[in-house]
């Protein structure tokens, strides 16, 4: 949950594997497909997953 955490103002943990954010405005600062695929892929292609 720490990297959903490090996204969204917001996150409601919903079970073990699972929550919900609320990006409300993030579409006035950045695109919100790109920041999707970005947040994912830095976190998949880091080294250390961290």
């Amino acid at each position: 949950m720490t990297t959903l955490e490090a996204l969204a103002s917001r996150v409601d943990v919903y079970s073990i594997d699972e929550a919900f954010l609320d990006l409300t405005g993030i579409d006035r600062v950045v695109s919100f497909e790109p920041f999707g695929r970005q947040a994912i892929w830095l976190k998949v292609e880091s080294p250390d997953g961290y």
